[in-house]
C-alpha cells in the first residue's frame, strides 16, 4: 500500500478560447498536499485515461514521483541534490468517463482536446526564464490510444501507455475507431522530411513505450497491447524509431502480470514509470530518453559499456577484503552477505580463451546494484566489473593493475523464489536445502517474459504467450520459426528438473477464444439472415408464399449449412492477409476448425434470437388486448404512418433533429420499436379487422398452385398516377422486364408479414451496433450536460433507409414482383 496527499486544482483558464471542447471536458492539476506548490514549477506531464476512466487515476503515479523527488516537504532527496533534475507537474484530463472505446467520434474529440491542452501547459511556463518546450503524456488503456494518435509531434518528448489496445480495437463496432488505428500505424513511423534529411531518423523522433499487463488483464486481450509493427522500410537510411513494447512479467522486481486497473497504481510499476519520469527531466536527447526506457523496463539489455573505466583503487576496497578463488572453483556465499561489515571483492581468473568460457553468477534474495527497484528494495547489493590487466606477464599478476568496467547493464536477474520444505521434482531429487531453487523461464519473443517455480508441483503453473492473435500482425522483431513457447530453466547442480509435462487447458483456452472471436458469430449471424431471406425471396419469386423465419431457418441448417461449412473451411486455410483472413490467422491449418466452431455458433445465435423475439412479439400482442376497447385494436396506425401528410411531417421533424442534434442511432431505435409493433399487430399494418390465419408453408404452396393463372395479355403494368397506361400489343412495346403484380391476396397477407419478421430479425442483430453509440450519447449528456455538443454520427442517410422500410412495412405492405422478358 501505499500513502498520498492528493488535491487537484482546475484549470478553469482553460476554456472555450482555447478549445470548443471545453464544456465536455476538463483539465486537472495535481498536487501531493504539503509537498507541492500550487503553482507549476517543474516538468509538465499529461495523463490520458482511458475508457470510462478518470482524471484521478494520476494519483498514484504522480505522488510517488513528488515523494521520490522529496525527501521531506520541499527538501530534495538526497540522490537528486546537485543534479539538474527537476519535480514533475502533473495535468491529468478529465472526460467525464466517456466509452471511448465504443465510439469513433468521441476518441476524435478527445485527440482534439488533448492537442489544445498541451498548447495550454505550454503556455503556463512561459513566464519561466527556460520555460519546457515539450510535454511527457502517458496514456491508460484507450488514453495510450489518444497519445499516440498526437504523433508526430514537437510538443511531447516521450509517450508511455499502460495496458493500451494499439494493434486491434477492444470494441470492433465502429468503422470510424478502424480508420484512427490505421492513421496511428501510419503515423508512428512516419518521419517528417526535416528531421530525415537532419540526421538519423531515431533522433528527432518520440520514443514511444507500450506496458502491458498479459494475462491478469482481463479487459483487454495481451496481444493487443503490442504496438503496431514497423513497415519494412520507414526510411531512407534504413533507421526504425523507438516502438517498443514490455510485458510487466518481463520487468525486474515486478515479474508478474498485472490487471488492467491495477496498472496505474500497482507499486513497483508506478515506481518505476515515476522513476523514469524524473530522469527524463535531465534527458535533453532523444537517445537519452530511449535510454532511460531501456534501464528501467527492460532486463534483456545488452551489454554496453558507459565509457567509463574504473582503476582498482577506485573501487574503495581494501586488500584485506580482496580474495582470489583458485580457477575453476565453485564459490558459495550462503548466509553470510548481510553480516559482513563492508564490502568483499572477489577476482575469479580467467584462462585466456576465456571467450569460449560462460561465467554463471546466481543470486538468491540479492539484487545487481543496477535499476533493481526501489531503494528499500532487495538488500544486499551485488556490482558485478570485467576487469583487464594492464600487466602482460601472467606471473607478476597484481589487482592494483586492473582495470574494471561496470557490467551490470549485462545481466539478466530472476525472481527469488522461497523453498518449500517438502518439495520434490520430477525425477525424485528433493530440493528442500538449495540454495537456488528450479525455476522455470517461458519467453515469447520479442517482449513477454514469466518466470515459474518448480519446487511447487501441487500448484498448477499456466504458460501462456501473447505474441500473436487473430487480426493482428505478429510483431516485426519476432522471427517467423519462434512460434509457441521458449523455455528456459535456472537450477544449480544439487537440485535438477529433468523433465517437464505440457498440456493443454482446454476450459481455459476456449475461454480465450470467446474473448477473441466474440465479433464473428454477431457478424455471421448477419450473413446467415440475409440468406435466409434470400431463400425467402426466391421462393416466393416463383409463385409460392414467403416462408416464415421458422422455415427459412430450418431449410438453412438442412439444405445450405452443408454448403456453407465447405466453403467456410476452404477460405479458413487460405493464406490471406491477417486483416482480411476469414479467421484473422493467415491460413493456419491447425485453426481451420474454429471456423466450423465459430458457424455453428453463429446459426445457434440466430436460432435464440428469433426464439426471444417470437416471445417478445407473443408478450406485446397479449398486452395490447388489454388495452383494446370495444373490440377494436388499438388505433395506432395513424401515429405511426410515414407516408400521410402528418408522416412526413413527423419524417422531416426526426431528420432534421438527426442531422444537427441526435444521433442518426436514435431514429434507428426508434424505426425498429415500429417494426416490433407492426410484427406484434399484422392487421394493423395491412388494415384489415379479420386477423391472420397460419398455416402450413405446404398448404399454402397448394393452395397457390391451384390458382389459375393469369394470360399474358390481361397483365399490365402500373402506371404513374395521371397517366394513361400503354397499350399491351406486342408489336408497340419494345422487349422490357414486366412486373406483374398480385394484390389483395391472403397468401401475400401472409407472406408481408413474414418478410416484416425477418427485417426485424435483421434489425434485431443490427441492434447492438447502434445501441452502443446510444449509450455513449446518453453518458455524455448525464456526465456533461444537455446542452453539450455530440460530434459524430449526425448522416441522415444511415437512417433513411431504414425509416422507408418502416413505411412500407406498417403502411402499404409488401407486394410480391414477377420479372418476366417478353
Amino acid at each position: 500500500m501505499s500513502y498520498m496527499t492528493p488535491s487537484y486544482i482546475l484549470q478553469s483558464s482553460f476554456d472555450s478560447s482555447w478549445t470548443h471542447l471545453a464544456k465536455r471536458y476538463s483539465l486537472w492539476l495535481y498536487r501531493e498536499t504539503g509537498w507541492d506548490s500550487e503553482e507549476p514549477n517543474g516538468m509538465p506531464v499529461l495523463f490520458v485515461p482511458g475508457n470510462a476512466g478518470s482524471s484521478r487515476q494520476v494519483r498514484s503515479i504522480a505522488s510517488s514521483a513528488t515523494r521520490q523527488f522529496y525527501s521531506y516537504p520541499h527538501m530534495k532527496a538526497q540522490e537528486f541534490t546537485g543534479t539538474n533534475h527537476s519535480t514533475l507537474d502533473f495535468f491529468t484530463a478529465e472526460f467525464n468517463e466517456d466509452l471511448s472505446a465504443l465510439h469513433g467520434p468521441t476518441l476524435l474529440s478527445q485527440k482534439a482536446y488533448v492537442e489544445a491542452s498541451i498548447r495550454y501547459i505550454l503556455s503556463r511556463y512561459k513566464h519561466l526564464p527556460n520555460p519546457p518546450t515539450q510535454v511527457m503524456v502517458i496514456g491508460h488503456s484507450m488514453g495510450g490510444v489518444v497519445s499516440a494518435s498526437l504523433l508526430p509531434s514537437e510538443s511531447i518528448s516521450v509517450v508511455i501507455t499502460l495496458s493500451s489496445p494499439h494493434s486491434l480495437p477492444p470494441a470492433r463496432f465502429d468503422r470510424r475507431i478502424e480508420d484512427l488505428y490505421s492513421d496511428v500505424a501510419h503515423s508512428l513511423y512516419s518521419i517528417p522530411e526535416e528531421i530525415e534529411s537532419s540526421g538519423p531518423a531515431s533522433m528527432g523522433l518520440t520514443p514511444v513505450l507500450s506496458i502491458c499487463g498479459g494475462a491478469p488483464d482481463l479487459m483487454i486481450p495481451g496481444e493487443t497491447c503490442h504496438l503496431p509493427p514497423a513497415p519494412k522500410q520507414v526510411s531512407s537510411t534504413g533507421t526504425v524509431p523507438y516502438r517498443r513494447t514490455v510485458f510487466s512479467s518481463g520487468i525486474d522486481v515486478i515479474w508478474t502480470g498485472i490487471g488492467h486497473q491495477e496498472m496505474v497504481w500497482c507499486h513497483q510499476l508506478r515506481w518505476r514509470v515515476a522513476r523514469a519520469a524524473l530522469e527524463f527531466t535531465s534527458a535533453g536527447s532523444v537517445p537519452s530518453r530511449e535510454s532511460i526506457l531501456d534501464r528501467w523496463f527492460f532486463s534483456e539489455t545488452l551489454p554496453k559499456s558507459n565509457g567509463h573505466s574504473y582503476r582498482f583503487s577506485e573501487l574503495n576496497v581494501m586488500p584485506s577484503q580482496v580474495h582470489n578463488p583458485e580457477v575453476g572453483e565453485r564459490l558459495i556465499l550462503h548466509g553470510t552477505l548481510n553480516s559482513l561489515n563492508g564490502a568483499r571483492l572477489y577476482l575469479f581468473r580467467l584462462p585466456d580463451v576465456a571467450s569460449q568460457y560462460r561465467t554463471t553468477l546466481l543470486l538468491s534474495r540479492i539484487s545487481l546494484i543496477r535499476h533493481s527497484g526501489t531503494s528499500q528494495i532487495s538488500k544486499p547489493k551485488v556490482s558485478l566489473f570485467s576487469c583487464s590487466s594492464s600487466s602482460t606477464n601472467p606471473l607478476e599478476w597484481d589487482p592494483e593493475s586492473l582495470v574494471c568496467q561496470d557490467l551490470a547493464g549485462s545481466a539478466t536477474q530472476i525472481p527469488t523464489v522461497p523453498n518449500s520444505p517438502n518439495s520434490e521434482l520430477t525425477g525424485g531429487r528433493e530440493c528442500s536445502n538449495s540454495l537456488l531453487p528450479p525455476i522455470l523461464h517461458n519467453y515469447s519473443p520479442p517482449s513477454e517474459s514469466h518466470f515459474h517455480p518448480l519446487n511447487l508441483p501441487s500448484l498448477p503453473i499456466y504458460l501462456h504467450t501473447h505474441s500473436s492473435g487473430p487480426f493482428i500482425p505478429a510483431p516485426a522483431s519476432a522471427a517467423s520459426n519462434q512460434k509457441g513457447l521458449n523455455f528456459s530453466i535456472y537450477q544449480s547442480r544439487k537440485c535438477t528438473t529433468e523433465s517437464f509435462e505440457l498440456k493443454v487447458d482446454w476450459q481455459t483456452t476456449l475461454g480465450r477464444w470467446g474473448v477473441r472471436y466474440y465479433s464473428v458469430p454477431v457478424s455471421w449471424g448477419l450473413g446467415t439472415i440475409l440468406l435466409m431471406m434470400f431463400q425467402g425471396w426466391v421462393s416466393w419469386e416463383k409463385g409460392g408464399p414467403f416462408p416464415s423465419p421458422t422455415e427459412t431457418y430450418y431449410r438453412f441448417a438442412t439444405k445450405t449449412l452443408p454448403y456453407i461449412t465447405i466453403a467456410i473451411l476452404l477460405l479458413s486455410v487460405v493464406p490471406l492477409p491477417i486483416r482480411w483472413a476469414i479467421l484473422g490467422n493467415g491460413g493456419e491449418l491447425a485453426l481451420a476448425p474454429v471456423s466450423f466452431v465459430c458457424l455453428l455458433l453463429s446459426i445457434g445465435l440466430v436460432g435464440v434470437v428469433w426464439r426471444v423475439l417470437q416471445v417478445l412479439t407473443f408478450s406485446l400482442k397479449v398486452v395490447g388486448r388489454l388495452f383494446k376497447s370495444s373490440g377494436q385494436e388499438t388505433p395506432l396506425r395513424s401515429n405511426l404512418v410515414l407516408s400521410s401528410k402528418r408522416g412526413m411531417l413527423s419524417l422531416a421533424v426526426l431528420l432534421a433533429l438527426v442531422a444537427f442534434i441526435i444521433p442518426h442511432q436514435v431514429a434507428f431505435v426508434i424505426s425498429f420499436c415500429i417494426m416490433t409493433w407492426t410484427c406484434t399487430n399484422p392487421t394493423i399494418s395491412q388494415g384489415q379487422t379479420n386477423p391472420i390465419v397460419y398455416e402450413p408453408l405446404s398448404s399454402l404452396s397448394t393452395k397457390v398452385d391451384q390458382l389459375p393463372v393469369a394470360d399474358s395479355s390481361s397483365l399490365r403494368r402500373r402506371s404513374p398516377i395521371g397517366t394513361p397506361s400503354r397499350s399491351s400489343s406486342p408489336s408497340a412495346i419494345p422487349p422490357t422486364p414486366e412486373i406483374a403484380f398480385a394484390t389483395g391476396n391472403s397468401d401475400d397477407t401472409v407472406s408481408s408479414h413474414h418478410l416484416n419478421l425477418h427485417i426485424l430479425l435483421l434489425q434485431t442483430f443490427l441492434l447492438p451496433l447502434h445501441a452502443t453509440v446510444l449509450a455513449v450519447w446518453i453518458r455524455t449528456l448525464a456526465t456533461a450536460g444537455y446542452t453539450t455538443p455530440f460530434d459524430g454520427d449526425h448522416n441522415i442517410f444511415m437512417v433513411g433507409f431504414w425509416l422507408l422500410v418502416v413505411d412500407a412495412a406498417s403502411v402499404r405492405g409488401w407486394e410480391r414482383c414477377r420479372w418476366k422478358w417478353r
